[in-house]
């Protein structure tokens, strides 16, 4: 029973699926998310734009000085990464010269600590905007709110690599570029730009709207939770589940695409249990954000509420 309650992904109980359990956690989460989120979304018209669209973006968001500060952590950071290759599945930390004859997307991570980059943290992880924003768009009541929520930040640069035409979109590219949904609940991400993003680095891309419960979403999502993988997984076929991925064209049934075509310094947020995807990239173009995943369970916040009204 309180797998329901849980931030799961998926429940691996075909029989309850079939009944319709997962629509149901969809609808239970959106509901306790608005109740948590009603005050916040009264008082300010962007969480309330938010909500209603699944993203909110904001230009120019620091000052020239401080995004020269944030920049300049951002290089130290991924020059310390190419320095220390050190290659998984996924490619983290790898060296460009490592993939050259490769046609591959190369990630270079980073984990963000306080310590290490202060300029980063003071800059904008810290930023009073920032932090009231995802606060508010969160439902979280209590500072600081980054100790209460699965919370994490990274520097990221994607690379595509490719010794072929130079002129054409690669073909082969990160599932990540295919639409896909995070969760049944809501997740805000935040991409700070270091670099302008443009069709042809790797724009992200966002389906308006589909963070909401919407017929075509219900479906959707009944589906995809009486997928065969789900049984593979349950049985120990897989040792995991992905998210279904959808191509442009299977996406392009739930709404129009938004491309997020953005000037460096630009920060925007988006609720990724909409329809989302990297862009494509043209060979050898390169995207380089600050990124910043939070979630927090609209029960646990509901729970804490009602214990720090009875303790009060």
């Amino acid at each position: 029973m309180h797998q329901i309650f849980s931030l799961d992904k998926f429940i691996l109980n075909p029989v309850m699926n079939r009944f319709g359990l997962q629509v149901l956690r969809k609808v239970l989460f959106k509901l306790a998310y608005n109740l948590v989120t009603y005050r916040y979304s009264n008082d300010d018209p962007d969480v309330k734009d938010f909500k209603a669209k699944g993203y909110h973006v904001i230009h120019d968001f620091l000052s020239e000085e401080e995004f020269r500060d944030v920049e300049r952590e951002y290089y130290q950071a991924l020059e310390e990464v190419n320095s220390k290759p050190k290659i998984d599945h996924l490619g983290h930390y790898q060296l460009f010269e490592v993939l050259k004859d490769r046609n591959i997307n190369v990630h270079h991570k980073v984990d963000i600590n306080d310590d290490k980059y202060p300029r980063v943290f003071k800059c904008l992880l810290y930023h009073n905007r920032l932090q009231e924003f995802i606060k508010r768009a969160l439902g979280c009541s209590y500072q600081p709110f980054f100790k209460q929520v699965t919370y994490k930040a990274k520097f990221e640069r994607t690379v595509q690599i490719n010794p072929g035409d130079q002129s054409k979109y690669v073909l082969k590219q990160s599932s990540n570029a295919q639409f896909h949904s995070d969760a049944v609940y809501p997740v805000v991400k935040a991409y700070f730009l270091i670099s302008d993003v443009t069709k042809d680095n790797g724009a992200f891309r966002y389906v308006p709207s589909s963070n909401l419960v919407s017929l075509k979403q219900i479906v959707r999502m009944y589906r995809e939770s009486n997928r065969k993988d789900l049984d593979d997984v349950k049985k120990g076929v897989r040792k995991e589940l992905d998210a279904q991925r959808y191509s442009d064209n299977e996406t392009e049934r739930y709404g129009s695409i938004k491309h997020f075509v953005y000037p460096k310094n630009t920060l925007f947020f988006v609720d990724t249990s909409g329809m989302h995807a990297r862009g494509y990239f043209l060979p050898n173009k390169t995207r380089e954000i600050v990124y910043i995943d939070c979630r927090h369970n609209p029960f646990v916040e509901m729970r804490n509420r009602l214990l720090s009204k009875v303790g009060s």
